[in-house]
């Protein structure tokens, strides 16, 4: 028998101290909770997940809030998580400037850097999604905290997530304007609220976007996988049902949402709007991609998008594509909305893919279910200095997956299939050039271009 990988340990290890964490909460569960006395003038004192003295003031404020940590060296991560990581590229890097840069990656003009550069997180990346400066905190500054999770007893949720236990608020990181760290539930809403014997909270603000809904709201759940399996019994409180979760083997009917009270409540780490964590984010991507992971490549995939930020220039840009593809063993596949296809189907369709190009939209959002080293091509929607939003190149550097941005001062509606021929020309030299692919993930099978395994080093 093999041994287990490092990453297989660390979630045992994770599996466990989360038992252990249930047990002592379960022993605490009164039988008269603290809401039984609730009303407006009930004392509450608020924290948010960001501030720097944030984990000592929820154990000040109530002890039996139990807080898990899981730490792990940083020179060891790359056991746990990916190898390889890239720097975005752009045809105009200034127009990508504005929004900070929290993995602190680099925007480069050619895309050939993409294809030569080890982009790999320094340790401040770890810091996304802690406690203000906590990561400078720890004992050991060759250490980095990967992932949290608070078990309550007897709390109350919010229908966005936040939750309060006995007089402490706990507000995550997360989409929004932040709330009035007094915020309280009106007394009638509190007592005529559900109870549940054990929920699990993964619900945030905006919750009911895709691309929100799993990398800010599954995500959360990633590293508790195999408990929530084990445990069937055990609630799962979102915004909507998200609609990937079936896909890691849990029952849709599990999900609750609205107010809820629960005896035992897990509330893991939260996330920044629009900016996926490292660990949580590639963990739920390997989960999802697992039965897909040794397809053959050979997709180039054209989003389609039916609503809004769709290319006017769609059927020509499809056409220059087949062009470009054509001697090169490539399908050009074309991801539409409207009908939306199955999540098997999409999951089958990325798993494939070697390029993806898209208008700005939550269709990329499916790039979660591709190989690392995958290309995206975006067409950025420029809307005024500083006010591009970013969160794709963010996903697809934390999950290992190239990235160009095409942005002009025009809207992203507008681009054209010149626009397009000049960059997938270039990604497509480079990822069947032989020199290349030593060096990266996508490896060519010279006899036959439609094998295009890649060689992901993730265990």
């Amino acid at each position: 028998m093999y041994p287990r990988s490092r990453l297989a340990v660390f979630l045992s290890e994770v599996r466990e101290q989360l038992y252990a964490a249930r047990k002592k909460a379960k022993s605490l569960t009164s039988f008269t909770p603290w809401w039984s006395g609730y009303n407006n003038t009930a004392n509450i004192t608020g924290i948010h997940a960001f501030s720097g003295s944030y984990f000592e003031t929820v154990e000040r404020l109530n002890p039996n809030i139990h807080t898990l940590k899981f730490v792990y060296p940083f020179h060891r991560t790359s056991d746990i998580l990916l190898r390889q990581y890239y720097s975005v590229t752009s045809n105009d890097c200034q127009l990508m400037k504005g929004t900070q840069n929290f993995h602190q990656y680099h925007c480069m003009p050619d895309i050939e850097d993409s294809f030569s550069r080890d982009a790999t997180p320094v340790r401040a990346a770890f810091s996304i999604g802690l406690p203000h400066g906590y990561l400078d905190q720890l004992s050991s500054n060759s250490s980095v905290v990967l992932t949290y999770i608070h078990v309550l007893t007897d709390a109350f949720a919010f229908i966005d997530g936040d939750v309060i236990n006995n007089g402490v608020l706990i507000v995550p990181q997360r989409c929004g304007r932040i709330e009035d760290l007094s915020r309280r539930p009106h007394p009638r809403v509190l007592r005529s609220s559900p109870i549940y014997e054990e929920v699990f909270v993964i619900g945030q603000r905006r919750g009911y976007g895709f691309y929100h809904s799993t990398f800010e709201n599954l995500a959360r759940l990633a590293p508790y996988v195999s408990f929530l399996k084990e445990n069937p019994h055990i609630k799962i409180h979102a915004v909507m049902v998200p609609p990937l979760l079936p896909l890691l083997g849990i029952n849709s009917s599990r999900v609750i949402t609205g107010a809820i009270r629960a005896r035992t409540l897990y509330m893991p780490a939260g996330v920044p709007c629009g900016v996926p964590l490292l660990f949580t984010s590639q963990l739920l991507s390997r989960r999802l991609r697992k039965p897909v992971d040794k397809l053959a490549r050979n997709f180039v995939i054209l989003i389609d998008r039916f609503a809004k930020r769709w290319f006017a220039h769609h059927h020509g840009i499809r056409a220059r594509l087949e062009q470009l593809t054509a001697s090169r063993g490539l399908n050009v596949q074309v991801f539409s909305d409207n009908p939306l296809p199955t999540q098997e189907e999409i999951r089958s369709m990325f798993g494939r893919a070697v390029l993806v190009v898209a208008p700005h939209g939550a269709g990329e959002t499916n790039l979660v279910f591709s190989k690392p080293g995958t290309v995206l091509l975006e067409g950025l929607c420029y809307m005024a200095p500083n006010l591009t939003s970013k969160c794709y190149h963010t996903m697809s550097y934390v999950l290992g997956l190239r990235y160009h941005g095409l942005i002009f001062n025009k809207d992203c509606f507008y681009i054209t299939p010149d626009d397009i021929e000049g960059p997938v020309r270039s990604i497509l030299d480079l990822l069947q050039s032989p020199v290349q692919s030593r060096n990266f993930h996508l490896h060519l099978n010279p006899s036959n271009r439609t094998n295009m395994n890649s060689t992901e080093r993730f265990e």
